[in-house]
């Protein structure tokens, strides 16, 4: 994406201090906009249908509809939305790509493994 048009990101994870931590460490990259946040799966359907980000960084342990089925929704309904799935082991790795997550990202992963995962899923223009 150019300069002038920053990735629009989706931050999905039921611990509003880890939204809050991310989004503060994204603030310092102009290249990345976080569009809107959810808690829960089903909020990020919500989100995803209004905010139409570019991707979306989801928790795999969320309430009410658990990441799997939130990544399935959203690329059924918006294919070209891509999803970052934030696992904490390797069977959410294994259900967040059988869902169709695009990438997976371990929680213990540091800021510049977060930074490049979303960037290499930011649409090519």
């Amino acid at each position: 994406m150019s300069e002038d048009q920053p990735i629009r990101l989706l931050i999905v994870d039921d611990s509003e201090h880890m939204r809050e931590g991310i989004q503060h460490l994204l603030s310092a990259h102009d290249d990345i906009l976080v569009v809107a946040e959810a808690a829960d799966g089903f909020a990020a359907t919500i989100a995803a249908a209004e905010v139409q980000p570019h991707v979306v960084l989801m928790d795999a342990g969320l309430p009410i509809m658990g990441g799997s089925e939130a990544t399935r929704q959203i690329k059924e309904q918006w294919p070209k939305i891509r999803v970052l799935f934030f696992a904490a082991d390797a069977a959410e790795v294994k259900d967040g790509l059988a869902a169709g997550a695009d990438a997976c990202l371990m929680k213990e992963s540091g800021e510049s493994e977060l930074l490049e995962g979303i960037r290499a899923l930011a649409p090519a223009e």
